[in-house]
């Protein structure tokens, strides 16, 4: 049987702060991590939404092993996949609400976790990079084309622009039952563009803050507390 089950996070929000934290998990890291498992690529880790045997985590070597890693959760996940134990992915989805977040402060988180994800799991961030620098250079390109008169590369990325707006609407409806405030699904496309400048700007950066504690992360993913 599986030693580990995991579960794909659909957010539902009302306000900019909430719709931007629910947006980036139903239309980035879930839909992300449905697709990877299909594909037998990486797997999504998700914290709180693992569910582990007694019988796994002895075999791993309990929690204590990932005492000072930064993403517990994919240390854990990767300890579980080393030891030839398998995962399951659970067919039933769960409802994620953020009733508290700002929209600084889910800046600030989301910037914290792309510090950590450079730092603790290097194939991750390089897909996310790479993918996000493809799509930038698309933009650039089209952009580029269209204003040496060649109006069909505009188009043609308008056309992508709708098409993302549409699919992430549909799959929300479908999903969760609901929308998304309205302007949030607008957004898309920007939000897309703006993946390559925030993956970027977490390349020279070693340090985060959480919960009132400031940490340091090393290769590997090792955390020690400077503060």
């Amino acid at each position: 049987g599986y030693g580990l089950f995991y579960v794909v996070l659909l957010g539902s929000a009302r306000w900019p702060g909430q719709a931007l934290f629910a947006a980036s998990f139903n239309h980035g890291f879930s839909a992300a991590g449905a697709l990877m498992r299909r594909l037998g690529a990486f797997r999504g880790y998700s914290g709180a939404w693992m569910g582990f045997s007694r019988e796994t985590l002895a075999k791993i070597g309990g929690i204590e092993r990932v005492a000072f890693k930064a993403a517990d959760d994919y240390a854990l996940g990767v300890a579980v996949r080393e030891a030839g134990i398998e995962i399951g992915l659970l067919r039933r989805l769960a409802e994620l609400r953020e009733p508290d977040a700002d929209l600084l402060e889910t800046v600030r988180h989301f910037f914290k976790w792309g510090v950590v994800i450079r730092g603790a799991a290097a194939p991750v961030f390089a897909a996310a990079f790479a993918h996000s620098a493809v799509m930038f250079l698309f933009v650039v390109s089209a952009v580029w084309a269209a204003c040496s008169g060649r109006r069909w590369a505009a188009w043609l990325y308008l056309a992508g622009a709708g098409c993302r707006i549409a699919a992430a609407a549909l799959q929300d409806r479908v999903l969760i039952g609901r929308f998304l405030p309205v302007g949030l699904y607008l957004t898309l496309p920007a939000t897309d563009l703006g993946q390559f400048p925030f993956w970027l700007a977490t390349l020279p950066i070693d340090r985060f803050t959480w919960r009132g504690k400031s940490y340091r992360i090393k290769p590997g993913g090792r955390v020690e507390v400077f503060n």
